[in-house]
């Protein structure tokens, strides 16, 4: 399939929007600038972030953002997005432990051409779709730990 048929099959699949709310704040763990979900209800594949909120700590920008976290039983998360990684560009450690993700889909990390670090701990996901990982370069740690995989695709990675 040609490259062109490709994108016009992307752009023309429907997509929903949701709003993520931030706590903005420095990072202990990797001593960096992280963003601390407090709001995220995506509940539809293929959702972009349609508005980002929260206070930035002094003349901090979503460029300095290194860290980004979802934590503690979050029940209204069932997808990631690759538009976490449009938003902040210089992403290097994400966490997301002990929510209700379900899935990790193909292309979800296209675009963490920065990622370093990924915990993704007590959550629910079943299955690792082929190209889920794709575009991640710069790994250095996975955890997957605590969830109920029962298959990697044979091109997760």
């Amino acid at each position: 399939m040609s490259s062109l048929l490709w994108i016009l099959l992307i752009a023309s699949i429907p997509c929903s929007s949701f709003e993520v709310k931030c706590k903005f704040k420095e990072d202990i763990v990797w001593r960096g600038y992280c963003c601390e979900v407090q709001e995220w209800r995506n509940f539809n594949r293929n959702a972009r972030i349609s508005e980002l909120s929260g206070k930035h700590l002094d003349s901090h920008t979503n460029a300095d953002v290194d860290s980004f976290r979802i934590d503690n039983n979050f029940s209204s998360i069932k997808y990631f997005t690759n538009d976490v990684f449009v938003k902040f560009t210089n992403l290097r450690n994400l966490v997301i432990h002990s929510t209700s993700l379900q899935y990790l889909m193909r292309g979800d990390f296209a675009l963490a051409t920065h990622l370093h670090n990924v915990f993704i701990t007590h959550n629910r996901i079943t299955a690792l779709e082929d190209y889920c990982f794709y575009g991640v370069q710069r790994l250095k740690t996975l955890d997957l730990r605590n969830n109920k995989i029962s298959e990697i695709a044979e091109n997760a990675f």
